[in-house]
């Protein structure tokens, strides 16, 4: 059996891990921790399937798979690194199986087909449940390298709908200056709205030279703000060449926080040397005996190698972060939020001072004449008041509804915040079902290793 691993997920049950091999195959896992220390103590493979084409002229032919996400439906996806994503059986169907045929979601624009470049095509893949029974499930599509007329640092993420297979929204990350360059190989949604329109997502980066070996980062990527480049047929840097194309400048790119950089010269922790991590996946609360992220106070991330069938690496491994969350008080203090105090980002929340500066709708000089003219002034005003109540109403209604609340919120945070400093904080709500019910802000790093890595060659 291949030990080949480059994608990770747990399965509908919450209990079994599934991990994708590009050589056509998935396996499953019964994985446990230590609930005390959620040190990872064991891993015992169990089950193998083989992944083929389903349909079309290559029916039965072996699909290069790298990454897969799963429902709570039972809905299973994997994308395919040259095509796009397909969708497998249900997981129900699984036991009795021993081959799992993939049926395709959608169709990619022309553009996208044409300029896929082998081996650093689409990478990573994360979904979102639809938040009602009528709101398709959403899948998040990262290509691991730029279009083939993108500028080379240029990275986009794919937004579909699961059901229709319609790319709903494009946006692009800039990838940071590297020499080897950085290769995006996984995503995680970390909130309710994982989504490519207004989400947050933990992104695992890669490089690799003959000189300087692998490399290996962890990002914090937030998409509200960043514009859609769906119309982009490329993104390029100088001059456009065509109607469609788009100067780099002139866009919103997607905002990037590094959170962990892993090398050769930078061993993990000071001792765990590096290796080729592509695959990763937050580990269910449930599974460390906890019964919300909010108990475990923070998140698990389980990564794992690609080793390539290769003697000179390591073998399968599998690594266990934990990335904490902020520590917060009842009553906020000056020194629970950071603020930026070289460019003065902050908040004033006015006070008496301010008053001075409103308009006073009645000026206290004006002669008013006579008691008519008083009630006219109060009817006025009364009318004044409704008006402005009602348009208040419908801006709060539009504010939760379109998800704006969200994104202002993001803005926010990145203008009182540094850029460089990040943890998770619980103190967000979040509707039922959401895939990771998280919530972000910048306040310091706090990604931890937990234990020791764990071989697990099948």
């Amino acid at each position: 059996m291949s030990s080949c691993r480059t994608g990770l997920a747990f399965a509908p049950d919450n209990v079994t891990l599934l991990a994708l091999c590009d050589r056509s195959a998935i396996f499953s896992a019964t994985v446990e921790f230590d609930i005390a220390s959620m040190e990872l103590t064991n891993i015992s493979w169990r089950d193998r399937w083989h992944v083929v084409q389903g349909s079309g002229g290559h029916r039965g032919e072996d699909v290069d798979g790298e990454g897969i996400a799963t429902l709570p439906s039972g809905a299973v996806f994997v994308n395919h690194e040259a095509s796009f994503v397909y969708r497998l059986p249900s997981w129900n169907s699984w036991p009795h199986a021993t081959e799992l045929p993939t049926q395709p979601v959608g169709i990619l624009p022309d553009y996208v087909a044409r300029g896929l470049v082998s081996n650093l095509a689409f990478e990573s893949l994360a979904v979102r449940p639809g938040t009602s029974p009528w709101d398709s499930p959403l899948l998040i599509l990262g290509l691991e390298g730029p279009l083939s007329r993108d500028f080379q640092r240029v990275r986009r993420l794919l937004e579909v709908n699961a059901t229709s297979g319609e790319i709903l929204c494009q946006k692009a990350i800039l990838a940071p200056v590297n020499n080897p360059p950085l290769y995006l190989t996984e995503l995680v949604a970390l909130d309710d709205a994982g989504s490519v329109c207004s989400g947050r997502f933990l992104s695992l980066w890669r490089s690799w030279s003959a000189s300087a070996g692998n490399e290996i980062r962890l990002y914090l990527l937030n998409t509200a703000g960043a514009e859609d480049v769906s119309r982009c047929t490329s993104i390029v840097q100088g001059d456009l060449g065509g109607p469609s194309d788009c100067v780099l400048s002139n866009l919103a790119m997607v905002k990037m926080d590094m959170l962990l950089r892993w090398a050769s010269n930078l061993p993990l922790d000071g001792r765990v040397p590096v290796d080729n991590y592509e695959g990763m996946v937050l580990v269910p609360p449930s599974a460390l005996g906890r019964a919300s992220y909010d108990d475990l106070g923070g998140v698990a991330l389980l990564l794992v190698n690609d080793n390539n069938d290769s003697p000179h690496q390591v073998g399968t491994q599998f690594v266990l972060l934990r990335l904490r969350f902020a520590e917060e008080s009842a009553g906020a203090d000056d020194n629970a939020t950071v603020r930026n105090s070289s460019t003065g980002s902050g908040f004033d929340r006015g006070g008496a001072g301010s008053a001075s500066t409103m308009l006073d709708p009645i000026n206290e000089n004006r002669e008013l004449g006579n008691g008519e003219s008083l009630l006219s002034v109060i009817v006025a005003c009364a009318a004044v008041a409704v008006l402005l109540s009602m348009c208040v109403l419908a801006g709060y209604c539009w504010f939760h509804r379109t998800g704006a609340k969200q994104r202002w919120r993001g803005y926010l945070e990145d203008l009182a915040s540094p850029r460089d400093d990040f943890a998770l904080s619980s103190s967000q709500q979040h509707p039922a079902g959401a895939v990771n019910p998280l919530g972000v802000e910048y306040r310091g790093c706090a990604v931890t290793l937990v234990g020791q890595p764990m071989s697990a060659d099948v």
